[in-house]
């Protein structure tokens, strides 16, 4: 079976560099703000922000997949091996416009477990549209042919697919 879309593999495994990287920096700021003796609203208020930093960045490190999409299935590439999702099996998916370029997050249930599980997807193509401004994490309106693509085929594959524009996060799963 040939690969229509994948993973940056670059992008991907400098973000595994990165994120363990930026909770080191927050975690080494909150235990000096801590260290420095006296918890004023200034300190308190850094505390919590490089607290936030260090939970978004773990939790961004700890779903972080790389994929390969195929026309009948997708699959996650790992260290212990590989994982393949049916596209009957996708949830959800959109793209995540960041700072750094877009993602792609994908809720999908496990065949094994039947719960919903999230990873996120840095793919090898870039958002036909720049984004004007500022942006820090937002969802986007033009959509990557990646994240087309999987839908279709979900929707194609499955009739209870969740074909809505309203934006999960992926934060913390909440839905």
């Amino acid at each position: 079976m040939s690969i229509l879309y994948k993973s940056s593999p670059f992008e991907t495994y400098m973000y595994y560099v990165i994120y363990p990287v930026l909770m080191g920096i927050t975690a080494f700021f909150i235990f000096g703000i801590l260290s420095y003796g006296s918890l004023t609203l200034f300190t308190t208020v850094f505390i919590f922000i490089f607290a936030f930093i260090f939970i978004l960045s773990a939790e961004s490190f700890y779903r972080l997949k790389y994929i390969e999409v195929t026309e009948d299935y997708i699959t996650i590439k790992g260290i212990t091996g590989n994982k393949i999702i049916e596209f009957k099996n996708v949830e959800y998916a959109y793209n995540f416009i960041n700072l750094n370029g877009n993602s792609l997050v994908i809720w999908y249930k496990d065949s094994k477990t039947q719960k919903s599980k999230v990873i996120l997807v840095r793919p090898d193509e870039k958002s036909p549209s720049p984004q004007v401004g500022f942006p820090i994490y937002s969802y986007g309106s033009a959509e990557l042919e990646i994240t087309k693509f999987i839908k279709e085929k979900a929707i194609k594959a499955n009739p209870g697919y969740l074909y809505t524009n309203k934006p999960r996060w992926i934060f913390f799963c909440l839905k």
